[in-house]
């Protein structure tokens, strides 16, 4: 009789535990019985880590192979799980969780999906009319959308909450400036005596303490998930020329992106730029910012799907944490 699956992966397991654990003879320990209790429950925690094991890894495998819905796990997989931000979302609201669940894998209504689920004729986007329209086009590619400032309020929420960290507990003689109403210097975020310039980088921290005074040019990005690393190649190339002019004035200067994705999605070179403005602002609540960025992307990410059917956007007051 041929052995079903679930024998044969029991019988792997019971092989593994043979290679990896040694169970005490009952001639060789005077205390067999209480030995042999402590180790079971060891050998017993033992399988029960490797069934988990065998489990994540068919589920992970079964996620890549998915067209439509395996593009976030992936993501997830390639930043080792990102635990912070699986952890974060089981702290958001109910209905903020429910759009981050869907959101990640791709099981939204949006007007693509409606259409492959029979339940709309044209997935055409109902602001630019552009078909077809995914989830990606509604929350980072839709013009109508860029245009209006819906974006822009997801992007200056964000970039708010990074100012009030940066400027809140900022070092002695050290300068900051934000592309937001009210944390600008004559119109831009660049100080005229560093240098006269139309560029305005999102967040400018001028360090007067050193000879020559350091600056630092910081530029927020929220793209779709997976295009942080050609959100960041485009910045860089767009502020090159700004950093080579403040340097030739003779003053230390370095310019560094920041990617938050649009489904909240941080990955490991971000978080160590958020580390490193941390540092900067004497924060040490490093996980909790990262955290808070995260849960901000999501929010505004959120309020722009709301607001998908409506011809008319009004941002009201930025997102608070």
């Amino acid at each position: 009789m041929k052995k079903s699956s679930t024998i044969m992966e029991c019988e792997e397991v019971f092989q593994q535990l043979e290679l990896e654990q040694h169970l005490p003879l009952m001639e060789d320990n005077p205390q067999y019985c209480t030995t042999m209790r402590v180790e079971m429950r060891k050998h017993k925690q033992e399988a029960k880590k490797i069934v988990q094991d065998k489990v994540l890894e068919a589920s992970q495998e079964q996620a890549r192979e998915l067209v439509l819905q395996g593009e976030f796990a992936r993501l997830l997989e390639e930043q080792e799980c990102n635990t912070d931000w699986q952890s974060m979302i089981h702290c958001l609201p109910r209905g903020l969780l429910a759009f981050a669940a869907r959101a990640t894998s791709n099981s939204l209504p949006s007007p693509d999906n409606l259409a492959r689920w029979k339940k709309l004729v044209s997935p055409k986007c109902p602001l630019c009319d552009k078909v077809p329209c995914t989830l990606f086009h509604l929350l980072s590619n839709c013009q109508t959308s860029l245009q209006q400032g819906r974006y822009d309020y997801r992007h200056d929420s964000i970039l708010s909450y990074l100012y009030s960290i940066v400027r809140k507990a900022r070092r002695e003689k050290m300068e900051v400036y934000c592309d937001l109403d009210g944390a600008r210097v004559n119109g831009g975020t660049l100080p005229p005596d560093i240098l006269v310039t139309a560029s305005r980088p999102d967040l400018v921290l001028v360090d007067r303490s050193t000879t020559p005074c350091s600056v630092e040019l910081v530029e927020l990005t929220v793209p779709w998930d997976s295009g942080a690393e050609g959100a960041r190649v485009r910045k860089e190339l767009r502020y090159a020329t700004l950093v080579e002019d403040i340097i030739e004035k003779g003053l230390k200067c370095k310019h560094t992106t920041l990617e938050i994705g649009a489904r909240g999605l941080i990955n490991q070179r971000n978080k160590t730029t958020i580390t490193w403005l941390c540092s900067l602002a004497r924060e040490r609540r490093i996980q909790r910012v990262t955290s808070t960025l995260s849960k901000l992307a999501l929010l505004g990410s959120y309020c722009i799907w709301v607001a998908r059917r409506s011809k008319d956007w009004s941002s009201g007051s930025l997102l608070k944490p």
